[in-house]
């Protein structure tokens, strides 16, 4: 069997304020012919490429936001004791916005951050997923004596798969303890979904 790989990263400062981050990578593998006792389909040859970009803006202060594209796609050749020699093909797609920003809050710190991210998928040259995902979180973290520090965090995602949502609320809380050489912690998370 013969394997090759190649893999590209760059990185752009150029905008002072907006760092760019690229990476490319391109895999192949070809295998000899199957032993004629493989009773499992064989993987013969594949060709794997992958491409992403992403950007984040840096210029406001506790407040992250970053942008990103990314492309992959392969071809194999299949053989199966049960059927003729096939290929296979598959590209996805992934696109999407994530921002976040934090501060002090009431001596304590809070995080808010949220996100939107699309995938399209096709195998066979036939669009057959189509994902939509979007979030909204928020954090919040104290430290309420020398020794006892609480955290919370509230959330609410929606994935929405080929038109059917999947919509999930989660709230999670918890305190910690440090007690000379013991760090005690207890927790609760509750989730819905719908």
């Amino acid at each position: 069997k013969e394997e090759d790989t190649f893999k590209v990263d760059a990185d752009m400062n150029y905008l002072k304020y907006l760092p760019v981050t690229a990476s490319y990578s391109h895999y192949t593998l070809v295998r000899p012919d199957a032993p004629p006792d493989m009773q499992y389909v064989y993987i013969k040859e594949k060709e794997e490429t992958s491409f992403s970009l992403k950007a984040n803006l840096t210029y406001f202060r506790n407040t992250d936001i970053s942008a990103f594209v990314a492309r992959r796609d392969y071809t194999l050749s299949v053989v199966d004791v049960n059927s003729p020699q096939r290929s296979d093909s598959f590209v996805r797609w992934d696109w999407g916005i994530d921002g976040s920003h934090k501060r002090i809050l009431f001596r304590g710190n809070l995080t808010v951050s949220a996100g939107y991210r699309k995938s399209l998928s096709e195998i066979n040259a036939v669009a057959n997923e189509d994902v939509i995902s979007t979030y909204i979180r928020g954090q919040y973290g104290k430290r309420l004596t020398r020794n006892l520090a609480w955290n919370l965090r509230l959330e609410r995602s929606n994935t929405e798969t080929n038109g059917l949502d999947d919509i999930l609320n989660l709230a999670e809380t918890g305190v910690f303890y440090r007690l000379r050489q013991w760090f005690l912690s207890a927790e609760y998370t509750h989730s819905t979904r719908e």
